[in-house]
């Protein structure tokens, strides 16, 4: 699934990341949400069977827009790339062992590599090992799935879709709320490039990005058994009684 909302800076650069993947047993749902850019002309150029083309009625909210790809989905599991990052040739046949997995396993995730546009630096995002299985205690001490490494079977998202309500951590509420019943398979690879700019959504809107995880603590702490929430570095971490959700 790409959404896009005119991203025609770094778009090419996105969907040829996919195109020249090694897997190649994949379908492109690409969403363009009323864009006003040259983004649909940029996608046109991708001439591939594989990749079909969808366009919203009217500008919509981005998980809504998200929610409105997975609908299209055919596929038996569904990833995800931002319109700004990419992915190295080898990421999706080094989940192989994924897609193989048994039913216990409901979505896979890696590491990845943070690209600071002005810079032009390159590190490395997470600096210690990703954990596997039941991940929910680790989310909450440090999250670290990033929705562009995120791969998830199709039919468990037919139980979970994003909340609409959010316009910046929908992903991080989605992949909570799968890691209370369903285990998670990590990938040490960083085959996906996530691309810091002054023009990230979540950077311009800091104060929305605060409001919407204090909110969503507001009604963990309503709803929930949680003995004390701390606030740091702006990152919530959390000391729960009993588990979490």
């Amino acid at each position: 699934i790409v959404n896009c909302y005119n991203g025609e800076k770094y778009l090419y650069q996105t969907l040829q990341s996919i195109l020249n993947q090694k897997y190649k047993n994949f379908e492109v749902i690409f969403v363009d949400n009323c864009s006003t850019d040259f983004s649909s002309k940029i996608y046109k150029k991708i001439r591939d069977k594989r990749f079909k083309y969808f366009k919203t009625k009217k500008k919509i909210k981005l998980y809504d827009s998200r929610n409105f790809a997975l609908k299209k989905c055919k596929g038996s599991f569904v990833a995800f790339l931002d319109t700004d990052d990419w992915w190295d040739k080898d990421f999706l046949s080094l989940k192989k062992n994924f897609f193989s997995s048994s039913k216990d396993y409901a979505f896979a995730f890696s590491n990845c590599n943070y690209f600071y546009e002005n810079k032009k630096n390159t590190k490395v995002f997470y600096k210690k090992e990703l954990p596997s299985g039941f991940i929910l205690n680790n989310l909450i001490e440090y999250y670290f799935v990033n929705l562009s490494t995120l791969i998830i079977k199709k039919k468990v998202m037919k139980k979970f879709r994003f909340n609409s309500n959010y316009n910046i951590i929908g992903d991080f509420d989605l992949v909570l709320r799968m890691s209370k019943n369903y285990k998670a398979m990590a990938f040490q690879d960083n085959q996906a490039t996530i691309r810091i700019h002054s023009n990230n959504f979540s950077h311009n809107n800091r104060k929305m990005f605060y409001q919407e995880y204090k909110n969503w603590a507001s009604y963990l702490i309503k709803s929930l058994t949680i003995s004390k929430i701390n606030k740091n570095n702006g990152n919530f971490f959390f000391i729960f009684n009993h588990n979490f959700i």
